[in-house]
């Protein structure tokens, strides 16, 4: 599988500069990526509404759940400089039950990514290895790849910022 989570510029900028190598998701249901996200995987990230914008390996996982606040707290004080929220991310997610870290390894950034269905509200998508655009999603076209094989669609920003397909 491969994953979509859609991430806030700030997030994305330190990610890309190695500032932020856990990508955190604390929720009060459980909900994806708890449980699903696995090591090897590959995350895309997009802005809101906007460009996809970095790629990453998922590294090690861990996960937490009947989290209460001082076990959020806790996460905050073990790892908080590797997830790089600031103290009104944290105030947001005291009263998270579940939480998923991924370390982020084999950062990269994307001119574009999959072409995925609407998030509805969503800020984390699933999709089958067949919809993986790696390489060609960093902008020199890619390395590799057998000639005359089929490409997976890549979805890139237009001039609006909103995505459209292409082939």
């Amino acid at each position: 599988m491969i994953h979509v989570a859609v991430v806030r510029g700030p997030y994305l900028e330190a990610m890309l500069t190695g500032r932020k190598t856990i990508e955190s998701r604390l929720t009060v249901t459980r909900r994806e990526p708890f449980g699903v996200a696995a090591a090897g995987e590959r995350i895309y990230f997009k802005e809101p509404g906007g460009p996809f914008r970095v790629t990453a390996l998922i590294g090690r996982t861990l996960e937490f759940a009947g989290l209460t606040p001082s076990g959020v707290r806790l996460l905050r004080r073990r790892y908080g400089k590797l997830i790089g929220g600031d103290e009104a991310y944290w105030s947001a997610k005291l009263g998270a039950r579940y939480a998923a870290l991924m370390y982020l390894e084999a950062v990269e950034e994307v001119c574009g990514g999959p072409v995925h269905p609407a998030f509805h509200g969503r800020a984390w998508m699933r999709l089958p290895t067949s919809a993986c655009v790696y390489p060609g999603c960093l902008g020199d076209g890619g390395a590799g790849g057998a000639a005359g094989a089929a490409k997976p669609r890549l979805a890139r920003a237009g001039r609006s910022g909103r995505t459209r397909r292409s082939a």
